[in-house]
């Protein structure tokens, strides 16, 4: 075998120059070709990372993405829209015929388009009309820290009552205005442009406190609520009063209307200033008018806004052996009615939205539009009523012997109760007391609703 001799000395010659190289680039490549296999792993890793999510089901997001936050649930809100008390006629037929022109013209004469909602208050008739179109109705829901305003259109159910539904987001104190309007005509800025013009209001909202819930209590997620509306009614707006009733001649001799007093809340007799009258048919015996002194356009001169009446029926009482001079007037019947008087309009129809007709209790005729007072119902109502005290300007003593009729008041309040407990359960019951009743009285549990 053929030896190779290198140099001596430890020197490197040229051949072993040449075996360094190749060894030198032999690892070189090696160590390239490890790195680039290196490369190639974590590229094709990275790639089926990438494939995997694309391949994903839509809407689902990778392992490692925060899921999206669930929203808070909405806040169920609804109700009514009602009304209530005597109106001008030509209302209710405008609204059952779904016609507002009539109603419209009348509002030209006093309402100002520039003054604010509140100012241009509301109250109104009967909620009849069709939403929709030129008029409708509408309920407005609102907050006082930047949540977004909403509004619904109620619509009439098959009972013929109008509804309306939110849902609300919760968090938040909500306020709520429902009415009646017509919308705004033309475009705004060219000729022939009317505003929106509200012809009815909620009651809360009239008074500048619209009703509100807080809905800040996250396991309060529904509430519901009734609005009553009303005729229109602003500063200087006035209209008339012409509205006629019957009474059974042999239990009814008078009546008068009582408002509560805004200072205090007691009642007070009403007349507008001297301006409304109750006035005696001379013709039709039992028959009665509650007039104001202008009945036309130029002389309307009662100030609009809804009037909430006690109507006392008073029967005419001679003690035995007395004279006309010994006389006094006795309460035998009283009816609650709201009475609405309309800008430029004659209130002239009673309305009667949710009582039974036919019922002995109740004065006005859903269908007529009549009120009579009749001997049922007088009968019925005293029946059902005590009387205690002495009663005014008239000589009679009262006496815990008596019945407690209006002719035999009692003496005390405490003998109308043992009275109502003798009776027994079955009816409800009223007692009156004439002047000052002195001592402690307590209701018998028997007795207590």
């Amino acid at each position: 075998m053929k030896s190779v001799i290198f140099p001596s000395g430890g020197g490197k010659g040229p051949a072993m120059r040449r075996v360094s190289k190749l060894i030198f680039l032999f690892s070189l490549s090696f160590l390239l070709t490890f790195n680039s296999c290196k490369n190639i792993f974590e590229t094709s890793v990275e790639e089926t990372k990438q494939e995997q999510e694309a391949q994903a089901a839509p809407g689902q997001l990778p392992d490692q993405t925060p899921a999206a936050p669930v929203p808070a649930p909405k806040i169920s809100f609804g109700g009514s829209l009602s009304m209530r008390g005597a109106v001008p006629s030509q209302i209710n037929q405008a609204v059952a015929n779904q016609n507002i022109q009539e109603l419209e013209a009348n509002y030209q004469k006093t309402y100002n388009s520039s003054l604010s909602l509140f100012e241009r208050f509301m109250r109104s008739a009967r909620p009849s009309v069709a939403a929709g179109g030129n008029y409708e109705f509408f309920v407005r829901a609102f907050t006082n820290d930047g949540a977004e305003p909403q509004e619904v259109t109620p619509q009439q159910d098959a009972s013929g009552q109008y509804t309306y539904a939110f849902l609300l987001d919760p968090g938040h104190v909500w306020y709520f205005t429902a009415g009646f309007r017509r919308n705004a005509i033309g475009v705004q800025g060219q000729p022939g442009y009317e505003p929106e013009r509200i012809l009815m209001l909620d009651l809360d909202s009239q008074a500048n406190n619209p009703f509100s819930h807080d809905f800040n209590n996250m396991d309060d997620l529904s509430a519901t609520h009734s609005f009553i509306l009303g005729p229109a009614q602003s500063e200087e707006g006035k209209g008339s009063l012409n509205l006629e009733l019957t009474v059974a001649t042999s239990f009814v001799d008078s009546f008068k209307l009582y408002i509560p007093d805004p200072s205090d809340g007691h009642a007070v007799e009403w007349n507008a200033d001297g301006k409304i009258h109750i006035t005696q048919d001379d013709t039709v015996q039992g028959k009665w008018y509650i007039k104001s002194d202008g009945l036309d356009s130029e002389t309307h001169n009662v100030p609009s806004g809804v009037y909430d009446l006690s109507i006392i029926f008073y029967k005419q009482y001679i003690p035995a052996g007395g004279t006309q001079a010994d006389a006094y007037n006795t309460p035998v019947y009283i009816s609650y009615q709201t009475i609405n008087v309309f800008d430029n309009m004659t209130t002239n129809l009673w309305m009667n939205e949710n009582d039974d007709s036919s019922s002995a209790t109740v004065a006005i005729n859903k269908t007529t539009h009549a009120f009579n007072v009749s001997q049922s119902l007088v009968e019925n109502f005293t029946n059902t009523s005590l009387y205690v005290g002495k009663p005014v300007q008239s000589n009679i003593t009262p006496n815990d012997e008596a019945d407690g009729g209006p002719f035999s008041p009692l003496a005390s309040l405490g003998q109308a109760f043992n009275l109502i407990e003798a009776k027994g359960k079955g009816a409800s019951y009223r007692i009156y007391v004439s002047g000052t009743q002195e001592g402690s009285f307590t209701v018998p549990a028997a007795i207590k609703s």
